[in-house]
């Protein structure tokens, strides 16, 4: 974090203080990441699971031709 930063944030943001009791947190500290994470995984899964069913049904309709 820049001099600026600390200065915009005034008494919000004191370094020794626990993380849970600042006022200001990075969305990393409070576990936003994992969840995008967590978000891009599933969506991932989701998306592959569709692609596959897709697929068997375009296969299972050309078997049947």
């Amino acid at each position: 974090m820049s001099e600026r930063d600390l200065e915009e944030l005034g008494s919000a943001y004191d370094a020794s203080q626990p993380l849970a009791h600042r006022v200001w947190q990075h969305p990393s500290e409070v576990g936003f990441e994992s969840r995008c994470r967590l978000d891009q995984i599933r969506s991932a899964w989701f998306g592959s699971s569709v692609l596959l069913l897709a697929l068997s049904l375009l296969a299972l309709g050309l078997a049947l031709r």
